[in-house]
């Protein structure tokens, strides 16, 4: 908000969540060997994984991306071992219209699949949390900097601000998911998924700006000409059954090297063998629902104010709790605002398009994904997620997985990332500059797994013939020559 109250709250609601913070893990996302990961982003892509049993027992990440602030020319490594950061290594990137923050967190404590004839299971205990910042524009940007009542240059003049949003949504979830090959006919493999997400949402804060026009006078008084916003609060965890709910629904085409009409995954009716595909593509809509918190243990206040001189505004004491209380005698109707069902946060919902191009013998890949945020309707609270569009080729096999993500962050920025995974240990980060070159810092990234993949079924080991008793038929693939048609 352009006001020291808005500015302010809106730096408490970043910190509150700043924590936890992560992207995407595009290496791992992609991989068939990691449907544990793939299955996050769709639910239909685990039908056809290389491993029959994939198992995470933990798994971390920390995703930080803004427009104003950057660490002046400097990489994680050189701040690890300096430990300290002094102001003057603390910009303020001045030069834009617009700015916004992103802050995305994941912590897994159990995710497990499994796949199996024309079915796909999966189950995930975890949390996330959520931080976006959007439509910040340059006036507030230098109140931020410089101080609201010390910044003259912007006392006596009008300003409006428009659609600016502040929310921050941290939340436990237990997930179940099923997928299911529902056709195949010649080369073509159709599958279709579903992820129920049960939500127990533990922090939760947004401002919604609709409009605002105010006049900073001088150091004391502020004249606010109309305001139209709402706040909400939900500071203190508390857990609850009737914390909400969420779905992710996903399909996905594969276009195999061979005919289907007789695969079935991890299966003796297959004589266990894997059908390659040649390219695949798929389509998911993800986290359609909402956090749910209760009433009676969260702040609102929604503001419809005509004109109201603000005096002594510098000497308001803005906490977490109390914002509800700034403005108060200016509205008589504080209970009542555009957002009807201020309780509740929709979650940060998105639309994805993932495909798949087996490139070389089963090894090397190419993946191109994109992922568009939904924004939360105009009466209701809630975190956008980031879009971005990626490039991914990566090498694949059973104990070794490297990929090279190449994606653009909200359609503007782009970044480089890494991936590596040795078996049972996945390391990563989509920001790769910030860990290997010095460079002014707007954010950086990295995430790391720990899993236990089982790649064949115990009942497929005691089929005879070959390495685990399947006996390997060769034929030249018109994409790919010399390509095993079964592995």
């Amino acid at each position: 908000m352009k006001s020291p109250v808005g500015c302010s709250l809106m730096l408490i609601l970043v910190s509150t969540a700043s924590f936890v913070r992560t992207q995407e893990t595009f290496g791992p996302s992609f991989s068939n060997y990691c449907p544990s990961s793939k299955v996050l982003l769709n639910p239909s892509s685990i039908i056809d994984a290389k491993t029959w049993l994939d198992l995470d027992f933990v798994g971390v990440g920390t995703y930080l991306n803004n427009d104003l602030l950057y660490l002046r020319h400097t990489k994680i490594p050189k701040l690890i071992k300096d430990k300290t950061i002094s102001e003057n290594d603390l910009l303020f990137d001045q030069s834009r219209k617009k700015y916004g923050v992103y802050n995305r967190t994941f912590v897994n404590t159990f995710v497990g699949t499994l796949s199996w004839r024309r079915h796909a299971f999966g189950i995930h205990f975890g949390g996330r949390s959520y931080t976006d910042v959007r439509r910040v524009d340059n006036i507030v940007s230098h109140f931020i900097e410089n101080g609201v009542t010390d910044y003259t240059q912007q006392h006596l003049t009008d300003y409006e601000i428009r659609r600016m949003r502040v929310n921050t949504l941290t939340w436990a979830q237990a997930q179940i998911s099923y997928a299911y090959n529902f056709k195949r006919s010649g080369k073509d493999f159709f599958s279709a998924g579903f992820s129920f997400k049960k939500i127990f949402p533990l922090i939760g804060a947004g401002v919604s700006v609709n409009r605002m026009g105010y006049d900073v006078r001088d150091d004391v008084q502020m004249s606010i000409f109309y305001l139209t916003a709402d706040m909400m609060g939900a500071i203190t965890p508390q857990f609850s059954w009737r914390g909400g709910c969420a779905w992710d629904l996903g399909f996905t085409y594969q276009k195999m090297h061979d005919y289907c009409e007789h695969y079935y995954p991890n299966s003796r009716k297959s004589s266990c063998k894997k059908y390659p595909y040649e390219w695949k593509i798929g389509v998911s809509l993800l986290d359609l629902g909402y956090a749910k918190f209760n009433p009676e243990n969260m702040a609102y206040v929604g503001y419809d104010i005509d004109s109201y001189e603000f005096f002594n505004y510098a000497d308001v004491d803005v906490e977490a709790d109390n914002f509800q209380d700034i403005l108060i005698e200016a509205e008589t109707s504080p209970n009542q605002g555009l957002i009807r069902r201020p309780y509740k946060m929709k979650l940060p919902s998105a639309l994805s398009v993932q495909i798949d191009w087996n490139l070389k013998k089963n090894w090397l890949y190419l993946n191109l994904s994109w992922l568009h945020g939904i924004p939360p309707t105009r009466g209701a609270f809630g975190p956008r997620r980031a879009h971005w569009l990626a490039l991914t080729p990566r090498i694949e096999t059973r104990w070794l997985d490297v990929a090279l993500p190449l994606s653009i962050y909200e359609y503007r920025k782009v970044q480089l990332g890494f991936s590596l995974r040795l078996y049972f240990l996945t390391i990563g980060t989509d920001k790769l500059g910030s860990w290997i070159w010095k460079s002014d810092m707007y954010g950086t990234d990295i995430y790391a797994m720990l899993k236990l993949p089982l790649f064949r079924s115990p009942r497929c080991l005691s089929v005879r013939g070959g390495k685990y008793g399947v006996k390997k038929k060769k034929y030249k693939s018109r994409g790919i020559p010399h390509c095993d048609a079964y592995y």
